[in-house]
């Protein structure tokens, strides 16, 4: 019946506040706000579990000092832990829903220029958001001696006219600072 009797909605009134608190110092020290809320994986489930369990046993912590434990029912404090884990992940796994769903992310394929740190970090991003077969090849501006990396052929910069008919791609991804001013202008020719 929804029915809240008036003892219980004091309580409420007065709780909100702390237990707010609690679970938003819990939230800081497990480390929830430190990721992406765009890109979530196993390790983010297990810190968010760690943040509603601390979150939970804060606010038992602190009833059983206030209240000495008797004017909340116990079954409140599980559901609480449960409710509040299952909504943190939902609003992270909505994220990725929406995008998926709204946005409009070309799906050509990609040949990243340059082999660096930076260029690998491309790669992930790119990987990560659109699935594993975006990335055509990787073009080294130096002539590097890598034969593959990620299982994906390193073509030399001289070698860009022969990788249009090897491979199909969209666009270029240009690392910055690994290529010279004259490649750039080559690449946007």
């Amino acid at each position: 019946d929804f029915d809240l009797l008036p003892k219980y909605l004091d309580q409420l009134a007065v709780s909100i506040p702390w237990v707010l608190g609690l679970t938003l110092a819990s939230y800081h020290l497990s480390g929830v706000y430190g990721g992406i809320w765009e890109h979530y994986g196993i390790r983010d489930v297990f810190r968010f579990g760690k943040a509603s369990g601390m979150a939970t046993l804060f606010c038992i912590a602190l009833a059983v000092v206030l209240y000495r434990y008797e004017s909340y029912p116990r079954s409140i404090f599980p559901l609480f832990g449960i409710l509040l884990f299952l909504s943190t992940l939902g609003v992270r796994v909505s994220f990725q829903v929406f995008d998926m769903l709204l946005a409009n992310h070309p799906r050509g394929r990609v040949v990243i220029c340059g082999v660096g740190p930076s260029a690998l970090a491309a790669y992930s991003h790119l990987t990560a958001t659109h699935g594993r077969g975006v990335v055509a090849a990787f073009l080294s501006p130096n002539g590097s001696s890598h034969q593959r990396l990620y299982g994906l052929p390193v073509k030399k910069f001289s070698e860009l006219a022969s990788l249009e008919g090897q491979f199909q791609f969209d666009r270029f991804v240009a690392i910055p600072g690994e290529l010279e001013s004259e490649d750039v202008a080559a690449l946007k020719a």
